[in-house]
């Protein structure tokens, strides 16, 4: 089952800062808002990707045809980039990722749900550059685009994985200064988002492997 179905185009109007939010109209707000059972089943999802569930694909698929805006399409959409990361699947990875973010680039409005979008997207290119190209500049440089992102999102959760990542390709470089400065970052937002311990965990595994390379 594939998920490359045909998407809804919006127009696009680039405006940058406080003219951009200014140009939005109150209900140009109230439309990017996601419903409580949106976010709900959003998360499901994502975990059902993580676990490499069988029920994945079908459920990226369900969710995409499930909801009639844009905007939910590609939220669903770009989960299939994680999807193809943990199938080793590269060129889905990319293409997944590069299409979210033509579609987020033709918005006329930002909100924290559209950076959301935009932080996921640059974060599977980063980690499409991690894991299948090895190139560290690239994969750096995606994953600030997605942090700087989502620190302005509907998703502030994702902070601490996406910092703990830029540790991992800093590591990767041998910039054990950096990669330690990432692994506490990660654990300063955890715990400022009072994250469990259990999630904390491999932050401070990674942490204790940089201390150790640094003697």
């Amino acid at each position: 089952m594939e998920i490359f179905t045909r998407p809804k185009i919006n127009s696009y109007l680039l405006l940058m800062g406080i003219l951009l939010f200014a140009a939005c109209s109150d209900s140009d707000h109230d439309s990017n808002k996601r419903s409580e059972e949106q976010d709900s089943l959003l998360r499901i999802t994502v975990d059902s990707i993580k676990s490499q569930s069988p029920q994945a694909l079908s459920m990226i698929n369900r969710g995409m045809n499930t909801y009639k805006d844009s905007m939910s399409y590609y939220e669903y959409y770009v989960l299939g980039s994680l999807y193809y990361s943990l199938a080793s699947k590269a060129d889905s990875v990319k293409y997944i990722a590069l299409r979210t973010l033509g579609f987020a680039n033709r918005q006329k409005c930002h909100s924290k749900r559209l950076n959301t979008l935009f932080g996921q997207a640059y974060e599977q290119l980063a980690n499409y550059y991690f894991m299948f190209e090895m190139n560290m500049d690239s994969t750096i440089f995606y994953h600030r685009k997605a942090y700087d992102y989502m620190l302005h999102s509907d998703a502030v959760h994702n902070l601490p994985d996406i910092s703990a990542n830029m540790a991992d390709a800093y590591e990767r470089e041998n910039d054990m200064a950096k990669a330690a400065q990432w692994y506490r970052r990660s654990l300063f937002i955890a715990d400022s988002l009072k994250m469990s311990d259990s999630e904390e965990a491999t932050i401070y595994l990674g942490l204790a492997q940089v201390y150790l390379n640094l003697q």
